[in-house]
């Protein structure tokens, strides 16, 4: 899940001022990928839909700029998602008007609404566009610049420029799993082939009108159509770690600063769970909880039960025995040979 917040004051005397830059990106993301942001929901109103495959919600907090931090929070809770899940935009009067500032993460500088939402989310990782409404006049008060409204012909066509910027900026489109939505077209027998044959050919078409980036991962390319294949720019091939691979992937996931016994023998572990990069990251947060729970070290234990649970999801059985001098640092559910 995706978040997409743009920050501004609710309300028609509002509408289309400086402060509600942020809003206006929402209003263009609304309308290119046909969610309506209606719903009212964690001091917002909210919008969802599915982009790319990747559930999304727009969000315009309804709590006036200052307290966004209360939406931000809020929402944050009610999906479930991390920082670095959520996009922010919003106004800026330190860059030149029409210009966009990206960052993966940040301070507040001297905008009270990201200060409230850093100070309620108890973080700064969120990735942000800044877009540029101009710096304040000699004669104006700050209050008075930020909530007015864009006073000739050419500024409203630069910031209508930004806009639509701003809104491309943040449409990377990810397709996880993606031979499934993707796979070769078949020769057409029924109308289950042709309504298949039918979503490949639209999403073809969706994807050569997008202007930013697509990102692709599968681990069947053989099972893609080759109408996909012929338009992708670069292929990186993530091979299958080896024993020496897991070995560090295990380490590097357990960082210096964790509590880690001086029983944890990385090399059997990494030799006798052949796993990918992604199960090695669950064994290894799976086994701090399991340590946390008991007040202790993330011990030998911990992950040799965090490992045989993550096989135990993939439909794989590990005997005991298999484990060696290790066996007796199991729970009596697992199997014996």
């Amino acid at each position: 899940m995706k978040l997409f917040i743009g920050l501004g004051n609710y309300g028609d005397q509002y509408a289309h001022t400086r402060h509600n830059a942020g809003f206006e990106v929402i209003d263009r993301l609304s309308d290119r990928w046909h969610i309506p942001v209606t719903r009212a929901r964690c001091h917002g109103l909210i919008g969802e839909g599915t982009v790319g495959g990747e559930r999304v919600a727009l969000i315009k907090p309804q709590t006036y700029m200052n307290l966004s931090g209360d939406c931000v929070a809020a929402a944050m809770q009610w999906y479930k998602v991390q920082p670095q899940d959520v996009m922010i935009f919003s106004d800026d009067i330190d860059l030149e008007l029409g210009t966009l500032r990206v960052r993966p993460f940040g301070g507040s500088g001297t905008d009270n609404g990201w200060r409230d939402i850093l100070v309620n989310a108890g973080s700064d990782r969120f990735p942000r566009i800044r877009i540029g409404v101009g710096a304040r006049p000699r004669l104006w008060n700050l209050a008075d610049w930020v909530v007015s409204r864009y006073q000739t012909e050419e500024e409203r066509k630069a910031m209508d420029a930004c806009f639509a910027r701003a809104a491309e900026a943040s449409a990377v489109l990810f397709f996880d799993e993606c031979d499934a939505l993707f796979g070769k077209r078949a020769e057409v027998r029924d109308a289950q082939d042709r309504h298949a044959n039918a979503e490949v050919a639209f999403l073809l078409k969706q994807m050569e009108e997008h202007d930013g980036v697509t990102l692709l991962a599968t681990n069947l390319s053989q099972n893609l159509d080759a109408a996909f294949l012929r338009r992708m720019r670069f292929v990186v091939h993530f091979p299958f770690p080896d024993a020496a691979a897991r070995q560090e992937l295990l380490r590097r996931l357990l960082p210096p600063g964790a509590p880690v016994a001086a029983d944890v023998d990385f090399a059997f572990l990494a030799e006798k769970f052949a796993l990918a990069g992604g199960n090695l990251k669950n064994i290894a947060l799976h086994a701090a909880f399991l340590a946390a729970k008991e007040g202790g070290q993330i011990a030998m234990k911990h992950l040799l039960r965090a490992a045989v649970y993550e096989q135990r999801k993939n439909e794989i059985v590990v005997v005991r025995e298999d484990l060696r001098q290790y066996e007796d640092l199991l729970e009596d559910e697992s199997p014996r040979g």
